[in-house]
């Protein structure tokens, strides 16, 4: 009897750890929303390569955003060193533009009282000397 009893306890102590299980797996299931799975070894082994290779992609990332970032930084401030060189010369070509603005209106003005006594000149020389006639019949040799 002494074998029966302790297989029956045996027994009913492995259906109460088994009821124990179930219980918890559906009280977690059902107010926690777990799901026990079974999961292969490799399966495990691939997703941890696959977060490596992720890893590596992001920290490669974000060096070259950060390089990139850091070359962006130097080329503005070459742009903005280039411009406080390029700002002198643009105001004196603008004054340089000015000054040959005042000299092509004087220059006009020249040009135009030229004009002027050119044409007083060549009204005062025809008024005394007027053309002569041509002579009717005759060739000028």
């Amino acid at each position: 009897m002494f074998g029966s009893d302790y297989l029956l306890g045996y027994g009913q102590g492995r259906s109460s750890a088994e009821d124990e299980r179930d219980t918890n797996a559906l009280v977690a299931r059902l107010f926690y929303g777990q799901r026990p799975v079974q999961v292969d070894q490799s399966y495990l082994d691939s997703l941890h390569d696959a977060l490596s290779a992720a890893n590596a992609s992001s920290d490669h990332n974000y060096d070259a955003a950060d390089r990139f970032r850091n070359e962006a930084f130097q080329w503005k401030a070459y742009a903005q060193s280039q411009e406080n060189l390029v700002a002198p010369l643009r105001a004196r070509i603008t004054a340089l533009q000015a000054r040959l603005a005042e000299r092509d209106a004087a220059l006009a003005q020249a040009q135009a009282a030229i004009a002027q006594e050119q044409a007083a000149h060549q009204s005062t020389h025809d008024e005394k000397w007027p053309k002569p006639l041509p002579a009717h019949g005759h060739l000028a040799h």
